[in-house]
């Protein structure tokens, strides 16, 4: 009942796990829910704390009713994405999604690769600071293309690049007619290939999986291991490891350079320590160095 109070009084009809995001459906002609976003109708309610967490997602009734049915989801993409660049809202890099405090752009090492890799990322992973993906396409190999998923432009693009040379396409995803990555290779006769990195949770993943041309071939990597990602998470199964450790694993199996696989690791650890520091946990990697003083200092000299 107190709790209840708290949100009446600030302005929310509920709540799902504290989120103001996710808040539960009002049934006032003030608030609707649509499609996982609050939207606030008659020039919202609430008060300025309410409106900051909203911005970017509110959007009034006749506006919404204006937009097509078939657009609405773009919008709302759009939208999320508008509000996790704004930095009044989002205190963090806008290259490695680090928060400020942590930004490990210069601890990024550049790495080489020989075959492609198309990275595509879930709409609701974008600028998320756990995201592991992004790292890899901050790593500077124009051989890595980052695509979003959600955006209309983005899957366009992606699937135009499919169509222009399909036979050298796969997904890295353990369906259940996958094949290794090595029978893969035999198959294309050592050719250069294109990896589709899916880049989101298991159903996320599952869901950019359906989007994907059906004819493409599906991959997956014959090995189980810890994933570096456990300080932070519990790791569910052994073949569920994150994004950059799928990526780099998948990239030694194709030939590519082992320094630069190794380098990825590398970089996720520093990510894994880093996240670990902000949220005053112990290190688990020790990969940061000198005073946590020290290095605040030394990474806001190179923040623009």
């Amino acid at each position: 009942a107190v709790l209840a109070s708290l949100w009446a009084l600030i302005g929310w009809g509920g709540h799902r796990g504290g989120d103001p995001s996710v808040a539960s459906v009002s049934t006032t002609a003030e608030g609707r829910w649509r499609r996982g976003y609050w939207v606030c109708g008659g020039g919202g309610q609430g008060d300025t704390t309410q409106r900051r967490w909203v911005q970017g997602r509110m959007m009034p009734d006749e506006e919404l009713h204006a937009v097509q049915r078939e657009t609405r989801q773009q919008v709302l993409v759009v939208r999320h994405m508008e509000l996790k660049d704004d930095p009044t809202y989002n205190n963090q890099c806008h290259k490695c999604w680090s928060a400020l405090s942590s930004c490990i752009c210069a601890r990024i090492a550049p790495i080489t690769l020989k075959h492609r890799y198309f990275l595509l990322l879930h709409y609701k992973e974008y600028k998320r600071s756990s995201n592991s993906g992004i790292l890899v396409a901050r790593a500077g190999s124009p051989q890595v293309q980052l695509f979003i998923y959600g955006l209309q432009e983005d899957e366009e693009r992606l699937l135009q690049a499919v169509e222009a040379d399909p036979h050298r396409f796969c997904i890295l995803y353990p369906s259940e007619d996958a094949v290794s990555i090595a029978e893969f290779v035999q198959r294309t006769g050592g050719d250069l290939v294109n990896v589709i990195v899916l880049d989101g949770t298991w159903r996320q993943a599952r869901r950019m999986h359906r989007f994907l041309p059906s004819f493409l071939p599906r991959v997956k990597m014959d090995m189980e291991r810890t994933s570096l990602y456990t300080p932070l998470r519990t790791q569910a199964t052994p073949e569920r490891i994150s994004t950059l450790e799928a990526l780099a694993f998948s990239a030694v199996a194709l030939g590519e350079e082992r320094t630069s696989c190794e380098s990825l690791l590398d970089t996720l650890k520093i990510k894994v320590d880093s996240i670990l520091e902000q949220t005053h946990k112990d290190v688990h990697y020790a990969t940061l160095e000198g005073t946590a003083n020290q290095r605040k200092k030394n990474r806001e000299a190179i923040v623009p």
